[in-house]
């Protein structure tokens, strides 16, 4: 009978037979932590962000999470003006780089702000992503309602962790999408 799993976890029949089937990574798709801020529904993922996750666990191998250096700006061309890349500082994160498309998310242009500098509801389910990406060191799937001037906007949210060596995720990359959900729950 198989054992529960915790949340990003697989199942497993039996408990591993090897060490080395022990430190074998999971797929992505099974890792990813799925949150909705303030409840326990899974995100939407748009279908860019599964791409660009397909690619993240392709990049790591056999390794929990791929090194920076292993998405150079090239390959991550198709998604770049959804993207932000994330590095802690002394007091808040940090946006390294934050793509054109993500003004409509942030209410402005993010590149070099710190996560302190943007609105309280914005950072507040940011980082929540954070925490869990730090605690589990897996992805992290959301979904982000977000509201400027009298406009609502629904985004699927994809953070996911890049090391910068000896398993520490370093930076953290996020995808963001503006998202319609349509009736039986597929994502455009």
């Amino acid at each position: 009978m198989p054992r529960r799993c915790g949340e990003g976890e697989p199942a497993r029949e039996n408990p591993p037979e090897t060490d080395a089937e022990a430190k074998k990574p999971a797929p992505a798709e099974l890792l990813a932590i799925h949150i909705h801020p303030g409840t326990a529904q899974s995100g939407p993922l748009h279908p860019e962000l599964k791409s660009l996750l397909a690619l993240w666990s392709r990049m790591r191998g056999e390794r929990i999470m791929p090194a920076r250096d292993d998405l150079p700006l090239q390959i991550l061309q198709p998604w770049l003006g959804h993207l932000a890349l994330l590095e802690p500082g002394p007091a808040s994160f940090g946006i390294r780089l934050g793509g054109s498309e993500l003004v409509a998310r942030f209410g402005r242009e993010t590149t070099g702000l710190t996560l302190a500098e943007l609105p309280a509801d914005i950072r507040k389910g940011l980082y929540a992503m954070i925490d869990l990406v730090h605690a589990r060191r897996v992805p992290v799937v959301a979904a982000s309602s977000v509201r400027f001037e009298d406009r609502r906007t629904l985004y699927s949210d994809l953070l996911l962790p890049l090391s910068g060596g000896r398993f520490r995720s370093t930076l953290l990359l996020l995808g963001s999408y503006p998202i319609t959900v349509r009736p039986g729950g597929s994502v455009v």
